[in-house]
């Protein structure tokens, strides 16, 4: 086989490469005996020709990743969540990671009559009466945590199915040559201050929710994923996993060392740095009775 070792950049922010293996290929150069012939001495010799094998990569690919603990904000970050409440602050990192689950619909609101009623039966009330014109969530970068250079892009996807959201699929803009203005309706690029620090991440899940409303699709938990590069949505599966929520990953997660630090959504966070999600819709008029 063949064994690649990196060497540590001597350089403050280090170096990413990514390597496409599947058109990669070693030539192994080599001469052979074709035939005699007699030299300007007299002497027979052998008459060799040029020639090269190619030996394509293909087979077993492994890759084996370690993490840097230095480079982790908290180590056990997923011990201590909150799965009821939720979080104040959220972890994602690629590679061997974190990501971040989120359960849209949970919890109780106030109905019309001031009443508190749950979430999704009050939502899926609406689906006579609204129409939805589009659906966003926001997260918002915690630069008092952050430390390092920050992932361009994240994605959400569907952890049920270990797919992304639908709104994914029905986003036009993907392009194959520069992976980073690919999918930029479904997925954001990073919006970053003067300083060329991150602000926020906005994702687009409008189709998503329209399915919850009038389709009656399952309210299926949601990964938010440090994406690479969202063109590439293959799964992994996880390694001896035994959570009942998470047990694949999309591959974009997984191709990326950077990580970043988001507010999350408890009451002790800033109420304009807490995750925002945003419906907006349209609702019929009353018509008077004349």
């Amino acid at each position: 086989g063949v064994y690649f070792k990196i060497e540590e950049a001597e350089i403050d922010n280090g170096i990413m490469s990514m390597v496409n293996f599947s058109q990669a290929y070693i030539l192994v150069y080599y001469s052979y005996v074709t035939g005699n012939e007699i030299d300007e001495n007299g002497e027979n010799v052998d008459v060799r020709s040029q020639s090269f094998f190619r030996m394509n990569f293909t087979g077993n690919i492994l890759n084996i990743l370690e993490n840097d603990p230095s480079n982790t904000i908290i180590q056990d970050a997923d011990a201590n969540a909150n799965m009821i409440e939720g979080d104040e602050t959220l972890y994602l990192k690629g590679g061997e990671g974190s990501m971040t689950v989120l359960n849209l619909f949970s919890g109780e609101t106030l109905d019309e009559d001031g009443n508190l009623v749950n979430s999704l039966d009050y939502f899926k009330s609406k689906k006579e009466s609204w129409l939805i014109n589009e659906a966003n969530i926001t997260f918002y970068v915690n630069q008092n945590l952050v430390n390092s250079q920050e992932p361009d892009r994240v994605m959400l996807y569907d952890l049920e199915n270990n797919l992304p959201i639908v709104d994914y699929f029905f986003d036009s803009s993907t392009n194959n040559t520069n992976p980073l203005n690919s999918k930029v309706l479904y997925s954001r690029i990073l919006e970053r201050d003067e300083d060329d620090n991150g602000i926020k991440y906005k994702l687009r899940l409008t189709e998503h929710i329209n399915n919850i409303l009038l389709r009656d699709s399952t309210n299926v938990a949601l990964g938010l994923v440090i994406a690479a590069n969202v063109n590439t949505i293959d799964e992994l599966e996880l390694l001896d996993g035994e959570d009942e929520v998470v047990n694949a990953v999309p591959l974009c997660q997984f191709l990326s060392p950077r990580g970043t630090v988001l507010h999350g959504s408890t009451g002790v966070v800033p109420e304009d740095k807490r995750v925002n999600f945003e419906i907006f819709f349209s609702e019929p008029n009353e018509i008077p009775n004349d």
